[in-house]
């Protein structure tokens, strides 16, 4: 008599980090936040979110971090409820202002762009309210810059802090109603397509036409 032994792999319980549950979320109209309710029991739940990286995951308004998944492997979180009796958490998710879903605005004068290493880059929207000429100062140090006129279609090459020359400032000319995207980034010249982690010092500064 043969025997056939066949092992079968014992089922995955439900909350834990192997078989999480799954958020369902409220988008914004924008598409730049979402918000979602959970209700748990005391101790840790745990939760994942598909088709959702580097988003900033806030639970009851405190930071959590930002979420890191991907297509193929779902952002993964725990809600720890420290009480004796089940509790409801109000979760919220967040497109970092800055990214290219969510671009800050350009203001005249100082702007800040803060770079995770690694990162693609801080991105600016600025809307031309006049004719005439906006000029970007990048700081000392290493940097890229992109600036492209989405009005116009006008994209614009990625400069270099050690091109030959080097470019900066960068002088635009503008018809009102136009809108730029400045997009930056910090620049390692032994591995240009690797950002290091930084701070940029942006200067945006208008000048209209000198009338003749």
């Amino acid at each position: 008599t043969n025997y056939y032994v066949t092992y079968v792999e014992p089922p995955v319980p439900e909350n834990s980090a192997e078989n999480p549950y799954y958020v369902e979320w409220i988008w914004n109209d924008a598409q730049t936040e979402a918000t979602a309710s959970v209700t748990v029991a005391a101790g840790t739940t745990y939760y994942c979110a598909s088709y959702i990286t580097g988003l900033e995951l806030f639970i009851n308004g405190a930071s959590y971090g930002v979420l890191t998944g991907s297509r193929w492997e779902p952002a993964k979180f725990t809600v720890v409820n420290d009480t004796d009796a089940e509790a409801t958490y109000e979760l919220k998710i967040v497109v970092p202002v800055g990214s290219m879903d969510n671009p800050d605005t350009l203001v005249m004068g100082e702007n800040n762009a803060i770079i995770a290493e690694g990162g693609q880059g801080y991105f600016f929207t600025w809307t031309a309210e006049k004719d005439g000429t906006l000029t970007i100062t990048m700081p000392e140090g290493n940097w890229s810059y992109t600036i492209n006129n989405l009005t116009t279609y006008a994209y614009g090459d990625t400069q270099w802090s050690d091109s030959d020359p080097v470019v900066n400032p960068a002088k635009v000319e503008v018809k009102a109603g136009d809108v730029l995207q400045i997009m930056v980034n910090t620049y390692d010249p032994a591995n240009e397509w690797v950002a290091p982690a930084g701070k940029l010092l942006i200067i945006a500064a208008f000048e209209e036409p000198i009338e003749k």
